[in-house]
C-alpha cells in the first residue's frame, strides 16, 4: 500500500540518486572529455528523467554529447 509520503519520499530518492550520478558523468568527463561510454551514460540518464523532475543547467564549456549516434542527443 503507497501513502503519499511514501510516493513522496520515493520522488526524493529518486531525485537524489539521479543528482549524484549526473554530477558523477559531468565529473568523469572534465577528468576525460572525448569518453564515449560516459558521454553516452549521461545522454541516457538525461533521457530517462521524469518530466516532474527539473534538471540542473547543463555547462556547455565541459561537456560536449554531439558524438553520441542519432536519437540519443
Amino acid at each position: 500500500m503507497h501513502t503519499a509520503t511514501t510516493d513522496v519520499q520515493l520522488q526524493d530518492d529518486a531525485r537524489y540518486a539521479y543528482i549524484q550520478a549526473k554530477m558523477t558523468y559531468e565529473q568523469s568527463l572534465r577528468l576525460a572529455p572525448m569518453a564515449p561510454a560516459t558521454k553516452f551514460s549521461l545522454s541516457l540518464l538525461q533521457s530517462v528523467m521524469t518530466r516532474n523532475m527539473k534538471a540542473a543547467p547543463k555547462d556547455q564549456s565541459t561537456m560536449e554529447l554531439s558524438n553520441l549516434p542519432i536519437g540519443l542527443s
